[in-house]
C-alpha cells in the first residue's frame, strides 16, 4: 500500500481511459461503465468525476481519509443493472435510477482475511464508522447487507443531519445476507454505518433521483386513493393529489403520522418499514365514514418488529397467510381496530412473540408487550390454514382482546378456534366478544409450550370475562394444556354461554402431571351457562366442569348452569374433589330468567339467584357493566338484578310529524308500559302500549293516536312489578 500513486495521477489515468476531461471540462458520453468502476475501485478522490460521468444524482464521499504506510480507506462508485431480486420496494410508476454497492470494512491497518474491493466502495475505518454523503438529496428505497465478523450492524440515514430513517441487523448468524426490502423511501442525504466488531459489511442501496420529490416536506395526514385515476406514487400524498398504493404509504410513513386509505381494491402485502414512537403513533386508517371499504385483497397487513403503530378501519380478505399479522421480537404497542377480516387461509388476526419454532423465553416471555386487538370482524378464517381466528402466541404479554365478533368458522381441519391465547403468554384481557357458529372451541386457552422451549412456559395473569359465546360446535370456553406448560391465576367470570355442542366452560387437561401441566388459582365465578352439550357425536358434560388432575385452589362460584338437555350436567367436577364450590344454581328448571328462550338471561325480581351469591371474589360489575352488589348482595349469575325507576329507559321518538315512533334502548328486560301525558294541559298518564316482555333488541312502536304534528306529548316507560 507504500507505493501508491496520488490520488490526482491516478485519477487522471482512469478519466483518461473513459474518455472524460479531468480539467473542467464536461464529460464525454460514456459506454464502458464495467472498466471505469474497475479502475476507480481503488481510489477515493476520484469519485466525483465518476459521479459527474455517470450522470448520478449526487457523488459519494467518505470520511475519514487516509493514514500515512496504512490505507484504511479507499472509495469509488459505479452504476449497476437493478437485477438484484433483493432490492425492492420501488411504487408503481418509479424506475430505480441506479444502486451504490458499497464494501464498508474495519480493520486495525490490514484488511480483514477474503476481503475484496471489486466493483465496490471500499471503505475501511480506525476506529471511527464511515459517513456516506451525497451532493444533492436522493431517495432511499431499499437496503441489503452481509454481515461478516459482526454481529450488529446499524445503518442511520439523515437528511439536513436530522435522522430520518433507521435499521438494525442483529440477529444470528453473522455470516449472511439480510435485507430490509419494503425501503424507506425517504429523501436522504447522509448515511451512517454502524457495526460493534470488525468485518466486512457489503451494503448495496437502491436510490433514485429526488429532483422534483416533494413529500418529504408535506405534512401528515397523507392520503392513498387507490380508485382516483390520478392518484400516484409521485404525488404528494395530500387528499388532492394521493397517492396510489398503500405499501408506498408503508414504505414512507414516521412517527407521529397518519394515512387515510380511500376506498378501493389494493393488492399486495403490505409490511410497514417503520415504527412510531410513544410520542407519536404512525397510523393507518380508513377514511373518515368509508370504513371497511378499503379493501386489501388476496393479500394481509404484516407488522414485523415494529412498534407504535395502529391499523383501523380496513377490510383483508384472501389472503393465503394471515389477514393482519403482528410479529416481534419488539412489536410493542400495537393497536388493531375496527378491520373486517374474512376468507383467510390461517389466522384472520395474529400476534407472535416470536415466530412459530423459537422460544420466546429468550425475552423472559415478553417478545411483545401492550398489544390490544378491538372492536374487529373475524369471518370465515382458518379456512383450510393453520392456528385459529384470533392467535396469540409465543410470549406476548400485556394484550387486550375486547369487543370483536368472531364468527362462521370455515373448512377449520387444522385449526379454527376463535380467540386462542397459547404457549405462554401473560398479564392479558379477554372481554366483551361474541363468538357464534365456530366449528372449534370459541375461546381458547392454550399453556402448552412450543417445539424448542428451554424451559416450560406458563399461561399466567388473564382475564376472561363479558363475552357473548353460542351456537359453537365445541366448548364455548376452554383453559387446558396441550403439552407441558402451566396455567396460573386465571380468572373466568360474567360471561354467557348458551347452545354450544360442547361444555359452556370446560377446565381441562390432556394426560396432566404433576411437574409440567398444573394449574393453580383458577377463578370460575359468576358466569351463565344454558343448553349447551348440543353435540350428539362428541358430547362432554354441559355447563361448567372442571377435569383437571393437577388443580390447586380452583373455585367455581355465584354460577347459574341452565341445561336442559339430555346427558347434561349443569356443574361437574369429575377429579377435582378439592375444587371449591359454592353460590352456584345449577337446574334443569328456570332459575328466573326474563326469557331464556329469546336468549334473555336477565334475572326477573323474582329469582332465586337474586342476593343469593357469595361476596368472595366476585367481580364488581355484571355483564353489562352494572355496580355489584345491588341490593342486600351480590346476585348469582352474570346479571345483576337492577331495577328499572319509570324514568330509567332511554326513549326516541320523531317529533313534528303525525304518529311519530318511539324506541324503547336498553335497560333490563321484563313486563313494560309505554305510557303518554298531553304537554300542554299536564294531564294524566295514559298507557300507550303494554309489552309483557320486552325484547333483547331495541322495540319499537307508533303513537298513532297523534293526529296533529302541533299536538306535543310526554312519553314513558313504566317497569311493572311481577
Amino acid at each position: 500500500m507504500a507505493n501508491l500513486r496520488s490520488d490526482r495521477q491516478a485519477g487522471a489515468e482512469c478519466a483518461s481511459r473513459a474518455g472524460i476531461r479531468s480539467e473542467g471540462c464536461p464529460p464525454a458520453p460514456f459506454t464502458a461503465r464495467a472498466d471505469l468502476a474497475r479502475c476507480f475501485a481503488r481510489f477515493a478522490k476520484a469519485e466525483v468525476a465518476l459521479a459527474s460521468t455517470l450522470g448520478l444524482a449526487g457523488s459519494l464521499h467518505a470520511t475519514p481519509v487516509v493514514t500515512d504506510e496504512t490505507f484504511n480507506e479507499l472509495g469509488s462508485a459505479y452504476q449497476q443493472g437493478v437485477n438484484n431480486s433483493a432490492l425492492q420496494g420501488l411504487p408503481a410508476g418509479i424506475s430505480a435510477d441506479f444502486t451504490w454497492n458499497v464494501e464498508l470494512m474495519w480493520s486495525p491497518g490490514v484488511n480483514p482475511p477474503g476481503s475484496t474491493a471489486t466493483n465496490n466502495i471500499e471503505v475501511g475505518w480506525t476506529p471511527a464508522a464511515p459517513t456516506v454523503t451525497f451532493s444533492k438529496p436522493v431517495v432511499l428505497w431499499s437496503v441489503q447487507a452481509f454481515k461478516k465478523w459482526t454481529n450488529t450492524l446499524t445503518l442511520v440515514a439523515k437528511k439536513s443531519g436530522v435522522e430520518v430513517w433507521s435499521y438494525t441487523n442483529s440477529d444470528p448468524p453473522n455470516n449472511a445476507w439480510f435485507a430490509v426490502n419494503r425501503g424507506a423511501g425517504k429523501v436522504i442525504d447522509e448515511l451512517d454505518v454502524n457495526c460493534d466488531s470488525w468485518g466486512v459489511k457489503f451494503t448495496d442501496f437502491l436510490l433514485s433521483d429526488a429532483t422534483g420529490f416533494s413529500h418529504f416536506t408535506n405534512a401528515s395526514p397523507y392520503y392513498v386513493d387507490g380508485a382516483n385515476a390520478e392518484a400516484s406514487d409521485y404525488n404528494a400524498g395530500t387528499e388532492a393529489q394521493p397517492w396510489k398504493t398503500l405499501q408506498w404509504a408503508a414504505n414512507y410513513l414516521q412517527a407521529g403520522e397518519t394515512v387515510y386509505v380511500k376506498a378501493a381494491t389494493y393488492t399486495g402485502d403490505v409490511y410497514p418499514a417503520n415504527s412510531g414512537s410513544a410520542s407519536g403513533r404512525i397510523t393507518y386508517s380508513a377514511y373518515p365514514g368509508q370504513e371497511q371499504q378499503a379493501v386489501i385483497n388476496y393479500a394481509g397487513f404484516y407488522i414485523q418488529q415494529k412498534s407504535y403503530i395502529t391499523v383501523s378501519g380496513l377490510k383483508v380478505q384472501h389472503s393465503s397467510g394471515w389477514g393482519i399479522g403482528v410479529q416481534g421480537p419488539g412489536a410493542d404497542n400495537i393497536i388493531i381496530s375496527g378491520n373486517y377480516v374474512y376468507d383467510i387461509a390461517n389466522s384472520g388476526i395474529a400476534a407472535w412473540g416470536v415466530p412459530y419454532g423459537q422460544d420466546p423465553g429468550q425475552y423472559h416471555f415478553q417478545a411483545i408487550t401492550n398489544l390490544l386487538v378491538t372492536n374487529n370482524t373475524v369471518e370465515q378464517c382458518c379456512n383450510g390454514g393453520y392456528d385459529e381466528q384470533i392467535s396469540i402466541a409465543n410470549g406476548v404479554y400485556g394484550f387486550e382482546v375486547c369487543a370483536n365478533v368472531v364468527k362462521n368458522g370455515i373448512n377449520n381441519y387444522n385449526g379454527g378456534e376463535g380467540i386462542d391465547a397459547k404457549e405462554a403468554d401473560g398479564n392479558g384481557k379477554i372481554w366483551g366478544n361474541r363468538l357464534f357458529n365456530l366449528q372449534r372451541n370459541a375461546i381458547y386457552l392454550d399453556a402448552g409450550r412450543g417445539y424448542n422451549f428451554a424451559a416450560v412456559g406458563t399461561e399466567s395473569n388473564i382475564q376472561i370475562y363479558a363475552n357473548l359465546v353460542y351456537s359453537n360446535a365445541a366448548h364455548g370456553i376452554c383453559v387446558t394444556s396441550e403439552g407441558d406448560g402451566n396455567l396460573n391465576n386465571i380468572k373466568i367470570y360474567n360471561n354467557i354461554c348458551y347452545s354450544n355442542g360442547c361444555d359452556g366452560i370446560l377446565l381441562y387437561d390432556y394426560g396432566a402431571n404433576s411437574t409440567v401441566n398444573y394449574a393453580s388459582n383458577i377463578s370460575i365465578i359468576n358466569n351463565t351457562t344454558y343448553n349447551n352439550n348440543t353435540s350428539t357425536t362428541t358430547p362432554y358434560y354441559g355447563g361448567i366442569a372442571t377435569d383437571h388432575s393437577y388443580v390447586v385452589n380452583a373455585v367455581v362460584r355465584n354460577n347459574i348452569a341452565y341445561e336442559t338437555l339430555q346427558y347434561a350436567f349443569g356443574i361437574k367436577t369429575p377429579f377435582n374433589p378439592a375444587t371449591v364450590m359454592d353460590h352456584n344454581i345449577s337446574t334443569a328448571s328456570n332459575p328466573g330468567f326474563v326469557n331464556a328462550a329469546r336468549t334473555n338471561f336477565h334475572l326477573e325480581a323474582y329469582s332465586p339467584a337474586v342476593d343469593a351469591g357469595s361476596p368472595i371474589g366476585a367481580p364488581l360489575f355484571d355483564f353489562d357493566g352494572s355496580a355489584r352488589p345491588y341490593g342486600r348482595g351480590f346476585d348469582i349469575g352474570a346479571f345483576e338484578y337492577i331495577p328499572a325507576s319509570p324514568f330509567s329507559l332511554k326513549l326516541q321518538c320523531q317529533p313534528g310529524q303525525p304518529n311519530p315512533t318511539i324506541t324503547l334502548l336498553g335497560g333490563p328486560q321484563s313486563h313494560y308500559q309505554v305510557q303518554w301525558k298531553p304537554v300542554l294541559t299536564n294531564g294524566t298518564w295514559t298507557l300507550l302500549q303494554d309489552i309483557p316482555s320486552l325484547p333483547f333488541a331495541p322495540y319499537t312502536l307508533s303513537d298513532t293516536n297523534l293526529i296533529s304534528a302541533a299536538a306535543q306529548r310526554f312519553y314513558r316507560a313504566v317497569l311493572l312489578t311481577p
